[in-house]
């Protein structure tokens, strides 16, 4: 009986050992902000999207990022202004007071950006964000609940050999035709 109880332990514990190791990994995600409301789609409205990262989970610091953001598609979205390097820091900057190597990014979806800090400077147990966009909406004839997406994602560790583990989420919002019916009034214009 002993040994079936040691046993049972010893399996037990080498299964929560293994799912913490497993949990190690970043979290990058697309991040509406919109105060719950839905978008509109008049073209002039400017809403924010931040790109944010997560890196508590990991055991060592990331010394840079990489993305692209994925538009949903069937709808035109036109990037007004970015935030997101050293010179123009986005709102709760993942690598506020860090000097940075080298900054890729432009006020577009679609491409390839990215941000890697200098030797050393890399950030240990950080949550923020790695860019702002504010962008405006064309029209669009029906409701729809969307996100958008990432791909390109890497992790850059100190040695800036593969890529730390990470996974991605993705908020959805829903996006509204300019001419949509009256809304509650927490989100009327």
């Amino acid at each position: 009986m002993n040994r079936v109880l040691l046993g049972l332990f010893i399996g037990v514990f080498v299964l929560v050992l293994a799912s913490s190791v497993s949990a190690q990994e970043a979290v990058i995600k697309t991040v509406v902000d919109n105060g719950g409301c839905p978008l509109i789609a008049d073209n002039r409205t400017e809403y924010k999207l931040n790109v944010h990262v997560d890196n508590t989970e990991l055991n060592e610091a990331t010394d840079g990022v990489g993305w692209a953001v994925v538009a949903p598609q069937g709808v035109d979205f036109i990037v007004t202004r970015v935030n997101g390097t050293e010179n123009n820091r986005p709102e709760n900057d993942f690598f506020a007071g860090k000097d940075m190597f080298w900054e890729l990014v432009r006020a577009e979806f679609n491409h390839l950006h990215a941000r890697i800090t200098e030797l050393g400077q890399g950030v240990l147990d950080g949550q923020g964000n790695v860019v702002t966009y504010t962008f405006t909406i064309s029209s669009v004839s029906r409701p729809m609940r969307t996100s958008f997406g990432l791909s390109g994602v890497n992790f850059i560790p100190p040695e800036g050999q593969q890529s730390q583990r990470f996974r991605i989420e993705n908020q959805q919002f829903v996006i509204l035709p300019d001419n949509f019916p009256a809304m509650s009034a927490k989100c009327a214009r």
